[in-house]
């Protein structure tokens, strides 16, 4: 879907227009996951080519979890426990877990989905990942985006070791890129 209206914009797009951009301003939703199966055909894009159609093998997960998320209370439970407690988890990430953040989403699909999963090479965040199709390579996650997802370590800017762990006792998990 995002690729889709991306393509979109670029239809409507005039081709004078286009050719005249320097820049390209995106906003794009914090608490909302792509799931990639490859990143390969990143460094292939064609530009004459609808982005769709050149990326249709390229996820382990169709449909985006997003902010307006509630099915994740389970995990969210899990996820302080495991860091010690509601209190314990807000002082290292900024927030006690909430459904909507991506860090309970990627537990409730490595749980329920443990085939998408294992099919994942990468998660993105929405709002890094359009900025990873303009560039033809996996964008980082910006740090205030990243500190909605219950994985950020506010008082380092790195990603929390323990709360990782939580997420994919297994250590699997590859978050898109570092932080910008």
């Amino acid at each position: 879907m995002w690729a889709e209206a991306l393509d979109c914009l670029f239809q409507k797009m005039p081709r004078d227009l286009l050719g005249r951009c320097r820049a390209v301003s995106v906003s794009g939703q914090q608490h909302g996951t792509v799931w990639w199966a490859t990143t390969q055909e990143l460094s292939h894009l064609n530009p004459a080519l609808p982005l769709c159609a050149q990326l249709k093998n390229s996820f382990s997960l169709l449909e985006s979890p997003i902010w307006m998320d509630t099915s994740t209370n389970v995990q969210c439970r899990e996820l302080e426990t495991a860091m010690g407690g509601a209190d314990a988890l807000c002082r290292a990430t900024g927030s006690r877990a909430y459904e909507r953040f991506s860090g309970p989403q990627i537990m409730r699909i490595r749980s329920e989905r443990p085939q998408v999963y294992s099919a994942t090479e990468r998660i993105s965040l929405v709002s890094s990942f359009i900025p990873s199709l303009l560039a033809g390579r996996v964008a980082p996650i910006d740090a205030s985006d990243a500190s909605g997802m219950n994985l950020l370590d506010i008082t380092t800017g790195q990603w929390h070791m323990k709360c990782l762990s939580a997420v994919d006792p297994e250590e699997t998990l590859i978050i898109s890129g570092r932080m910008a």
